[in-house]
Formats: C-alpha cells, sequence, structure tokens
C-alpha cells in the first residue's frame, strides 16, 4: 500500500474520530451545567422545609423524607395518583401528565410529583392524608400458589405495628436488589409439571437497583398484622 493510499484511508478515519470527540465533548459540557445540582429547599403545606438533592423526582424526594404519595404504577407515570399541587419552582407540566390531568388543574399547579424533577427551590401542597403512611420492613412468612402462575405472598408486619386498612386498598412494595434462581422456588407439587414444561424454572432474575410494585391487600381487615398480597 503506497503513502497516498495510505492518507486516503486515514484522513476519513481521523476526520470521524475528531467528529465524534467534539460531539461528545459538547454532550458532556452541556450536561455539567444544565443537569441540576446542589441542595435545594422544598416547602411542603407551609408546615415543614425539605432540604433536598437538585435533579431528583419529586415522589422520590418526598420518600426519602417519609412522604410518600400513593403511585400504585411504581413512579412510570401510568396511573396519575401520585398528584400534588407546585405553587411554586417545578418548571411547566410535561404532556404526558395531560393524561391525568385536566386543563383547568395543570393551570392551578396540579402536577405529577413523579414527572416533576426537582431543579430549585419549591413550595407544594401535598393532601393531608399521605403524612400518615407509613413504611415497614416486614418479613415474608409464606409464598404459596394458589394457581398455576399466580402466588399469594404473606407479609408479617414488625411487633407491635399494625395496619388500618380497608377492601380494596393496596400497597407498595419496594423489593431491594437480588437475584433468584426461579428453580429454587417451592412450587406444589400439582403445579410442578407446568412450570417445567413452560420452561420457568429453568429461569433467574438480576435485579440491580430496587423496584416498586404495587399489589391489591387481599386480607380482611381485622388481620392487622400481616398483608396478604
Amino acid at each position: 500500500m503506497d503513502r497516498n493510499m495510505l492518507l486516503e484511508l486515514m484522513v476519513p478515519i481521523a476526520v470521524f474520530t475528531g467528529i465524534v470527540l467534539v460531539l461528545s465533548s459538547i454532550v458532556l459540557f452541556a450536561r455539567r451545567w444544565l443537569e441540576p445540582s446542589g441542595s435545594v429547599s422544598i416547602d411542603v403545606n407551609g408546615e415543614r422545609v425539605l432540604d433536598a438533592k437538585a435533579g431528583r423526582r419529586l415522589l422520590w424526594t418526598l420518600a426519602d423524607n417519609g412522604i410518600y404519595l400513593p403511585a400504585a404504577c411504581g413512579g412510570r407515570g401510568t396511573c396519575g395518583q401520585c398528584r400534588v399541587t407546585v405553587l411554586s419552582g417545578g418548571g411547566v407540566a410535561l404532556p404526558p401528565e395531560a393524561v391525568h390531568i385536566g386543563a383547568e388543574e395543570r393551570a392551578n399547579g396540579v402536577r405529577l410529583a413523579c414527572a416533576v424533577r426537582v431543579r430549585d427551590d419549591m413550595q407544594i401542597v401535598v393532601p393531608t392524608s399521605v403524612l400518615d403512611v407509613h413504611q415497614w420492613s416486614c418479613e415474608v412468612v409464606s409464598a404459596r400458589n394458589v394457581a398455576t402462575y399466580i402466588r399469594e405472598i404473606v407479609l408479617k408486619l414488625p411487633e407491635p405495628d399494625r395496619i388500618d386498612f380497608s377492601a380494596g386498598a393496596y400497597v407498595v412494595i419496594e423489593v431491594p436488589p437480588h437475584r433468584i434462581d426461579f428453580g429454587d422456588f417451592e412450587i406444589d407439587d400439582r403445579y410442578q409439571e407446568d412450570w417445567r414444561s413452560s420452561g420457568l424454572l429453568e429461569l433467574d432474575s438480576a435485579v440491580d437497583a430496587s423496584l416498586l410494585r404495587a399489589y391489591s391487600v387481599a386480607n380482611p381487615p381485622q388481620e392487622d398484622d400481616r398483608l396478604v398480597l
């Protein structure tokens, strides 16, 4: 290969590499200067001021401070339940929020907490009912099949706590990072063949971050020391 041919090959490669490096630098520079950082304050109901890290979603920022808004979808913006009223800060409502919040409510500052990114100081109003919502670390008492692919999970609340709920209520379960081999599940004998033939026992699940899932509470309200899901 002569020198001219080598140059013809190297010049386009060098130009392409240079363009990629320039674009990457622009993206990194923009991310550094445009993404919020530092701490901000969030005034909740005019009664409590939270010191929060900028950049996170409002739903998770409130949860970190013991304020748990309903979010049956786990914060993915599909249930429309995590409503708050933003009096200041929070930016403008995003298009997906219009699916759940009417124009009049949006004009009055109603937002979905899962869609609001904390960027600067904020004033918000949350329903007073959510201030009594609690978080527990529960013990898994049992897990059994009630149908081929449906399992009943029983969780025991820590003593002496009790839960006050009505029929039709749901809870949001936070599952920590984990790795599970489906072959380790205890499956009733009558369902074993179905699980084996469908290949489920050969699967495994590896999760590196916590997951949130909403489940209806199946036990009667008088059984207030446990949750049946």
